[in-house]
């Protein structure tokens, strides 16, 4: 009887795949070998702030237009999730808006084709959580194909100052 539910379990996690697929946690060099920015900044590992395994990203948006960190390489295919999610925590940026862009085609200029979404950001640590399937609707012009994600960016429109923030745990859920 042991035996064949241990058979069923495995069955079963092969047949449904993991509950997380993780896109990027920030644990060693090729996890942060896998990030670019759109403006000079300063990014490092840290654990200050740690949501996942032994280490979080600490981010340093400059002063400007778009600060932009960009989570590329990530794991394509989302088909089987049902939830984006990360965690975030910007300590000295509370009533700022985080911007959350998740492109399918990679760099992709319209609007419409791709998802965007604004995070106001509270001061205290966070758990952004957005259903796949707002995601695969985009933001009206073509469906995102959440088999064949590309990358995912965090940005602020404009910074008036130095921003200091954390990001860990990025990741799909079921």
């Amino acid at each position: 009887m042991t035996r064949h539910l241990a058979l069923l379990s495995l069955v079963a996690l092969v047949a449904c795949g993991p509950t997380t697929l993780t896109l990027n946690d920030f644990e060693s060099a090729a996890d942060l070998d896998r990030l670019t920015w759109r403006c000079p900044m300063w990014l490092q590992a840290t654990d200050q702030f740690v949501t996942s395994g032994r280490a979080g990203l600490l981010v340093e948006f400059p002063t400007g237009v778009y600060p932009t960190l960009e989570l590329w390489d990530v794991p394509a295919d989302w088909g089987r999730h049902r939830w984006f999610e990360a965690d975030l925590f910007a300590p000295d940026a509370g009533g700022e808006e985080l911007m959350i862009r998740i492109d399918d085609q990679g760099d992709c200029e319209s609007f419409a084709d791709r998802f965007e979404i604004t995070v106001p950001l509270t001061g205290a640590p966070q758990q952004v959580r957005i259903p796949l399937d707002r995601v695969a609707r985009g933001n009206g012009g073509h469906p995102l194909d959440l088999r064949h994600m590309k990358r995912v960016l965090f940005y602020l429109k404009s910074a008036d100052r130095r921003i200091t923030w954390f990001l860990d745990g990025v990741r799909v859920t079921q």
